[in-house]
């Protein structure tokens, strides 16, 4: 088959892991550290900036949180992929690892931009009858 094409082959994607070339591993390492740069960035920004405000916090500390996890699962996969481990290092894992925090994201988008504005305005009345209907 043509050299264009040979990810779409069984063979690239399931086969005994090989210690992969250095651009291979750091455009890898690139991706996952966004990935889990992506989730600290949205646990410090909830932790800082949003503080105590429950309808943001309730999507912003998973989503956080599920990125840090993901990052550091792909970093171990690249790990076993340049070690060579038969199983663990094969480039399909790494694949369904960024997939995953792919639609990690945009599910959660979703969640953000369904939900966080009708909490908002129910726990500002809340906090609305607090203030002024103390019994």
């Amino acid at each position: 088959m043509s050299e264009s094409i040979k990810f779409l082959e069984y063979s690239f994607w399931f086969h005994k892991a090989d210690p992969a070339s250095v651009l291979e591993i750091g455009f890898l390492f690139f991706i996952f550290g966004l990935v889990f740069l992506l989730g600290m960035g949205i646990t410090f920004y909830n932790k800082w900036v949003i503080k105590t405000y429950p309808p943001k916090n309730k999507i912003l500390k998973p989503a956080g949180i599920g990125f840090v996890y993901l990052g550091l699962a792909g970093f171990l996969l690249i790990i076993f992929r340049y070690l060579g481990a038969d199983f663990l290092g094969i480039r399909f894992f790494q694949l369904l690892i960024f997939l995953t925090a792919a639609s990690w994201g945009f599910y959660f988008t979703y969640k953000y931009r369904q939900n966080v504005s009708k909490e908002s305005i129910l726990y500002e009345a809340e906090l609305v009858k607090k203030k002024y209907l103390v019994k």
